[in-house]
Parts: C-alpha cells; sequence; structure tokens
C-alpha cells in the first residue's frame, strides 16, 4: 500500500500548478505521482475556476480542451502508467482494484477542495487572477509536462519495477 501512499500524497501536496517543482525523486511511484497530480491539478483548476466564475468556463474550458489535444499522447501514456501502477498495487485483484479507485477518487475530491481552497487563500481577487490567466497558462512551456517534467518522465518510462520499492 505504500505506493498509494506516496501517489495521493502527492496529490495533495501538489497544491497548485502554478508552484510545481521540477526535482526528481528518481523513484518511479512518487515521479509518476508528481506528474499525475499536476495533470489533475490542471483539471481540478478548471473545474474550480468555472465554478467560481462562470463567465470564464467557455474560455477556460476552449483551452483545456486545446491544452489536452496538444498534450493527448503524452497524457495516455501517463495514464497508461498509472492505470499499470494501480493495478500492480493491488496485485491484480479486481476488487482490490475497484477499492483503490474509489480510495483515490475521494482523494481526488479532497485535493481539488485543498486546491480551491489554497488558490482562494488570498482572497476572491486573487483566484480571479488565477483564473484569468488559467487559459494563458496551458500555452506556456510549463503545461507541457513531458518536457517541464523531463527527470521524472525519464524515471517512469524507466518502469515500475527498474524502479519501485514495492
Amino acid at each position: 500500500m505504500r505506493p498509494l501512499i506516496l501517489v495521493v500524497g502527492l496529490l495533495a501536496a501538489t497544491l497548485t500548478w502554478g508552484e510545481q517543482s521540477t526535482n526528481s525523486s528518481g523513484e518511479y511511484s512518487m515521479d509518476l505521482g508528481q506528474v499525475y497530480g499536476a495533470i489533475q491539478g490542471i483539471k481540478s483548476t478548471n473545474e474550480i475556476c468555472n465554478e467560481s466564475f462562470p463567465l470564464l468556463k467557455k474560455q477556460n474550458d476552449a483551452a483545456f480542451q486545446n491544452w489536452r489535444k496538444q498534450y493527448l499522447p503524452f497524457l495516455q501514456e501517463i495514464e497508461k502508467y498509472w492505470t499499470a501502477a494501480a493495478w500492480k498495487i493491488t496485485n491484480g485483484d479486481q476488487q482490490k482494484y475497484l477499492e483503490f479507485l474509489t480510495k483515490f477518487n475521494a482523494s481526488s475530491v479532497q485535493y481539488k477542495n485543498s486546491l480551491r481552497a489554497y488558490l482562494s487563500a488570498n482572497g476572491s481577487d486573487s483566484l480571479s487572477k488565477q483564473c484569468s490567466y488559467y487559459s494563458e497558462y496551458l500555452t506556456t512551456e510549463r503545461a507541457n509536462f513531458e518536457y517541464y517534467y523531463a527527470e521524472q518522465v525519464n524515471t517512469i518510462r524507466g518502469g515500475l519495477v527498474k524502479h519501485s520499492t514495492s
């Protein structure tokens, strides 16, 4: 269960897309959690901004869809690694896998709530500025996670067996 704790912990620790660390741990599950958490942060930020500022919804949804389209092969690759890691964590047991996903989804809701609190910590003006910048952010190099997290991606592509301590 250690990898689950590491991954969920990293999701909770990745509190904003604007303050992502590029430091690789060199450990598969930690690095996968960091990259997957950053991807989930993009999605959660879009949802938070849409809920908080409906007038930005069309702009931010379009930017999010363009970002997904631009990086789809990489996003799918990370999703495959994530699914494989979850399957390995649960030893290929379908029931345990479903329980893992249920726990992970609950953690994702907590992560989104923590992210909302973090983004709102300096008031609604700060949140408004961040949400207004969101669509522009998705066009920057920092939103190209294959490049931005190059060290982590190398660890991930090195494989679960090679880098996992579980």
